[in-house]
């Protein structure tokens, strides 16, 4: 949940963001802003001075030292100056470790920031941050001195030295000259300073107040939404114009806004919701003299792309530290936190994630109870939001439209955390423009997309939505559209009190501690229920079947464990159905229009005999029957399935057959693994297909048309103790890397591999000049040597007379098995031209040990580059060598 903050020049559609720092009393509790530790023979007159000189002239509150005097002790005052600091910077120089005061300092400085978060920055002034991490160089021998005087302190200074030089900072020796290094630095104290500001209308505050000096007129408009919405638009224009014209005599508004596009002027406009609104107040942006500045403060990223705005400050949450201080700062006298609240405080803390209001009104709130108080309205938070917290979280969803405010709900009751493309298959199947609301949202900040693209929405926002629909009927849960809360659910469902009001159910079964008795007819009193979900360790809804026709309108149905046997339901607008470990023996029987079905998972459903008719299912996804150990076969529709992508009949052991052939193009996962009695491997078309493993499977014949998966990079086929024969086919499969063929015991034959014998190893004979060896594919047969529960990874390499390793690549792991090992690779050679040499290159197998590995039989094929004296008709391929 965040807001938006943009600085913009309206003339020329460019936008400088340089949000300035305000006077410390503004922006936290601190007393100070930065504290500087330094060596003050070595920097005092120079780098530190001009460093102290740049913060202050950004008015950043510093602490410098000037006690030329020192003693061998800290001062208290000192220690306590350093804990009332936001951040330190530690200017390490030569002799900074010679000096036990400084190490003291820094000591003290990282306790601040293991127990408080202050932000620690190192500055490495002409000396090498290696030397000070391992305390080595002259800065070292400085320290190493030091050691004799205080031996029973060298191993603390010397652990904090290296976790001072472990962190990110600013090296003299990188950043030249000396003046771009120190405003480098002041700009990143700028930023971390900035990221303390409680809101974004403080924010807009600080700047306007730091900059508006440098304009010929200047104004901040607070709350425009409100003055619009209570009529007060016009007394707010009045105000502007007159304040920013210094002209207090009332004249035509028109000739007003004439004269403000004269003058270069600072506009402030705060809580914008609507671009007609400032357009109410200065007439067009672009109006306005060059030189102008406007600063937009909105909960609506919208309004600033309407406006035109080329750079946006997105508002981010407080980290814990500056939460915590802002959240004593209303809950305990004097602004300190109470030891024996702390527990109390920490989830308050987490209660309201970073959000400055929601850590205001909970200090005000809980400032001056009791801890039983205290505990009490914690667990009421649990349930009901607090109403103020709400009011003025309500505004943003107060400004959507129907279709917005339902998909907000949904996400709030059901779907954060979901994948985007799944949200959006859901909404698009219940007939709602998904993509385009789902971008108002996100620019309201009323959602967000986290880096793996799924939904993601603030606890509090989504309590907000939650609240919205308790309150649709806080007595009857059954009249409500979305259920959520366990106690609420399972009333409903064991009471059967279910009316036409609810569209979604989400039960963890976790949290039920009783079994629920559901009525036959519980889910046909709900006849626009579109989303159920029922998940959990263990099933606590009991039915043995349905009456009526429930299910017609859902889109989402997961019931985990579900104790039906059939599920005889209208399935048309389903677009995921997962009932894993279910008891079902099979779904519907008639052939249904299952268009907007994307997903099916019985895995484990170990009494599923037969899938339904899937001809319909055009745009099926996800097919999921691991562990279905009574289903005998698929059915045949599956082979026309032409957009399935992931196809898992993993432990299927009672599979004998499949389709003669998958024609999904789309198809990147199959897994058979464990499908024992399976004999025959169908044919596939898929180009996306990377990776097949086939273990414990049944099949006898790896047949040729497994040229077709023409994208296949690694193949395993391990302990398919049927398995006979494997087509030469496999070798136009282009972008195959890598075989492994494991305990395979009646396997007769494997492509050709020629041998023969040749004394001394694997000698690779000089090469013609005119040839340019750039790499080899090679085939090996490692026998069965190993003893149980060991495990090798295995590699190949090149040596020759002169230098014994050229390189080394891994070629996989090898476990125990009673059988040989086949491995298939290949062996790029880089920059290294072996055909220029004169003497012997061997070509060898080991152990990541070093130690050899027998090579029952190996075959090589080498690759050459074409060189420039050699006509392409000549160029050939070879096979040179092969080993017994």
């Amino acid at each position: 949940m965040s807001s938006s903050l943009n600085l913009m020049n309206p003339r020329s559609n460019e936008y400088d963001v340089s949000v300035m720092a305000p006077p410390s009393s503004s922006r936290n509790s601190n007393k100070y802003d930065v504290f500087l530790s330094f060596r003050g023979e070595d920097t005092r007159d120079n780098f530190t001075s001009h460093l102290y000189s740049a913060l202050w002239h950004n008015n950043i509150e510093t602490f410098i030292d000037n006690d030329l005097k020192r003693g061998d002790e800290i001062s208290q005052s000192l220690l306590d100056t350093i804990e009332a600091s936001a951040i330190s910077i530690i200017i390490f120089s030569e002799r900074y470790a010679s000096s036990g005061w400084c190490l003291d300092e820094l000591s003290k400085i990282f306790e601040c920031k293991h127990d408080y978060g202050q932000i620690v920055i190192p500055v490495f002034c002409r000396v090498d941050p290696s030397h000070v991490r391992r305390q080595t160089g002259t800065f070292g021998d400085y320290f190493s001195k030091l050691g004799e005087r205080y031996p029973e302190k060298m191993q603390r200074w010397g652990n904090t030295l290296t976790e001072a030089a472990n962190l990110s900072g600013f090296d003299s020796h990188v950043i030249r000259p000396e003046s771009k290094l120190v405003e480098e630095i002041a700009n990143e104290i700028l930023e971390r300073l900035d990221d303390t500001f409680q809101s974004k209308t403080t924010i807009a505050d600080a700047v306007f107040n730091k900059i508006s000096r440098h304009f010929e007129g200047s104004y901040f408009a607070q709350n425009v939404r409100e003055a619009e919405e209570t009529g007060g638009i016009k007394d707010l224009q009045k105000e502007l114009l007159s304040d920013v014209l210094n002209d207090r005599i009332l004249r035509d508004v028109r000739s007003q806004l004439n004269r403000l596009a004269r003058k270069m002027v600072l506009l402030v406009f705060d809580d914008v919701n609507n671009p007609r609104q400032i357009e109410s107040l200065i007439g067009h942006l672009d109006h306005l003299a060059s030189g102008s500045r406007v600063i937009i403060t909105t909960r609506d990223k919208q309004v600033l792309k309407n406006c035109w705005a080329g750079q946006i400050y997105q508002m981010k949450e407080l980290v814990y530290t500056d939460a915590q201080k802002l959240f004593s700062q209303y809950a305990f006298r004097g602004g300190h936190l109470d030891s024996s609240y702390t527990e109390l405080t920490d989830k308050a803390i987490k209660y309201a994630q970073g959000v400055p209001l929601a850590l205001k009104v909970l200090g005000c709130y809980l400032c001056g109870r009791s801890k039983e108080e205290w505990e009490s309205a914690m667990r009421k938070l649990e349930i009901i939001p607090h109403v103020e917290i709400q009011e003025v979280l309500k505004i943003s969803y107060d400004s959507l439209d129907d279709s917005q405010k339902n998909i907000f709900l949904d996400i709030a009751c059901f779907l954060e955390g979901e994948h985007r493309d799944k949200v959006i298959s859901f909404f698009d199947a219940s007939g709602l423009e998904a993509k385009i609301e789902l971008s108002v949202l996100e620019g309201k900040s009323l959602i967000n997309l986290d880096v793996f693209d799924q939904i993601r929405m603030h606890d509090l926002l989504r309590d907000m939505g939650r609240e919205i629909v308790r309150n649709e009927s806080v007595d009857y849960p059954g009249k409500r559209s979305r259920l959520w809360h366990h106690n609420d659910i399972y009333e409903v469902l064991k009471k059967n009190t279910g009316t036409e009001k609810i569209k979604g159910i989400f039960l963890d079964m976790n949290k039920v501690n009783r079994e629920i008795h559901m009525n036959f007819y519980a889910f046909s009193k709900m006849p626009n229920l579109r989303f159920l979900r029922m998940y959990g360790d263990e099933n606590k809804c009991l039915v043995s079947h349905l009456e009526g026709v429930p299910f017609a309108e859902v889109r989402h149905l997961e019931w985990a464990r579900c104790p039906l046997k059939t599920l005889n339901i209208c399935a048309e607008k389903l677009v995921s159905l997962k009932m894993p470990r279910s008891k079902v023996q099979q779904l519907w029987d008639d052939v249904q229009d299952l268009v907007n079905l994307k997903e099916i998972d019985l895995s484990r459903s170990e009494s599923l005999t037969k899938l339904p008719d899937l001809s319909r299912a055009k745009n099926l996804e996800i097919l999921w029957l691991r562990g279905c150990l009574s289903l005998v076969e698929t059915h045949s529709t599956i082979q026309y399935l032409n957009k399935l992508e992931d196809l898992d009949l993993d432990y299927c052991i009672s599979l004998t057959s499949l389709p003669t052939s998958i024609h999904s193009k789309h198809l990147k996962e199959l897994s058979l693994r464990g499908c024992s009695n399976l004999k025959i491997f169908p044919e596939i078309t898929s180009c996306h297909m990377w990776r097949l493993e086939l273990t414990k499977v049944g099949i006898k014949e790896l047949p040729s048309s497994i040229e077709c998966l023409s994208n296949l990079q690694y193949l395993y086929i391990w302990d398919c103790s049927e398995l006979e024969s494997i087509s030469s086919s496999i070798f136009k499969l282009n972008s195959l890397e890598s075989i492994d063929i494991s305990n395979c015991s009646n396997l007769k034959r494997f492509l050709e591999i020629p041998s023969c014998n040749i004394d001394g190893g694997t000698g690779i004979e000089q090469l013609a000049s005119c040839k340019i060896l750039v790499g080899f594919a090679f085939c090996i047969v490692v026998p069965h040597c190993w003893e149980p529960c060991e495990t090798h990874e295995v590699f190949c390499g090149l040596k020759h007379k002169s230098q014994r390793n050229l390189d080394r690549r891994s070629l996989g792991r090898i476990s125990y098995v009673e059988s040989d090992h086949v491995f298939l690779g290949s062996y790029l050679l880089g920059y290294e031209d072996l055909s220029k040499r004169d003497d012997e290159v061997s070509f060898y197998i080991s152990t990541i040990y070093g130690d050899d590995v027998e090579v029952k039989q190996c075959g090589i094929h080498f690759v050459y580059a074409q060189d420039s004296t050699e006509s392409r008709e000549e160029e050939e391929e070879d096979l040179l060598r092969y080993l017994l």
